[in-house]
């Protein structure tokens, strides 16, 4: 039986423009920021996503001026502050690119790769020679996988913590690296299989948390497609249209 969350999915009504029916898209949340709480919130998201990401995802970029926060659902979206902040609600992109991205003219599929909107041909949003604009703001490498529909124009997955069982071997201790159906056998100390069971129960700990948070982040790409995505994308058995531009 679906969730009540998947159902609204479904119909779309988990964008606020929808869900609360006065045709503007900001959460009460959102309406209930002052300036300086504002202020805050992207300051916070921004040093989080500085910390954990570092880069540009899509470009591997480092410059810290030119690297911007970037919200996949939207922060106008978010339903509290937890979304507005988490990491896994961000991405550090480069200055222009992020200015794709929150517009809806760029987003990313269920595999990570790359998407780009039809509207940004027919709209102009670059200019007559927008193909040579995407070459130059996202990078030739990166626009010639996009085109070759290969792997090499995807953002970086979330690390997924290696799920342990009874036989696997992990790191338990001190010159200990056994299952632990092993260390039962060995003929330890109490405080050294106590250790080992904290240990590997932390990487249990660890494991599910890392699939959460994969999930999650997957839940916000969905979202941005969704919903903010100006569809459809330019389909790759038609990128020689861009590549005719570059």
């Amino acid at each position: 039986m679906e969730t009540l969350e998947a159902q609204l999915k479904k119909l779309g009504l988990d964008n606020p423009n929808k869900f609360y029916g006065d045709r503007i898209d900001h959460t009460p949340f959102y309406k209930s920021l002052d300036k300086a709480q504002m202020n805050a919130v992207r300051s916070t998201f921004r040093e989080t996503l500085l910390w954990t990401q570092r880069v540009c995802q899509l470009t591997g970029w480092c410059h810290k001026p030119s690297l911007v926060a970037s919200h996949i659902k939207p922060l106008r979206h978010c339903k509290d502050e937890e979304e507005a902040t988490t990491s896994l609600n961000g991405l550090l992109l480069n200055k222009h690119i992020d200015g794709l991205f929150d517009k809806g003219y760029i987003s990313f599929d269920e595999g990570r790769r790359l998407m780009i909107s039809v509207e940004i041909g027919q709209k102009k949003v670059l200019g007559q020679n927008w193909g040579e604009q995407l070459k130059i703001g996202i990078g030739e490498f990166i626009l010639a996988a996009w085109q070759a529909g290969d792997d090499r124009c995807k953002i970086p997955a979330i690390s997924i913590v290696p799920k342990v069982t009874w036989n696997t071997p992990f790191r338990a201790g001190i010159n200990i690296n056994s299952s632990i159906n092993q260390i039962r056998k060995m003929d330890l100390p109490k405080w050294q299989v106590d250790k080992a069971f904290f240990e590997f129960n932390k990487l249990r700990e660890l494991h599910k948390q890392s699939v959460l948070d994969a999930q999650l982040r997957a839940s916000f790409l969905d979202y941005h497609r969704r919903h903010i995505f100006r569809s459809p994308e330019i389909q790759h058995a038609d990128n020689d249209r861009v590549a005719a531009q570059c």
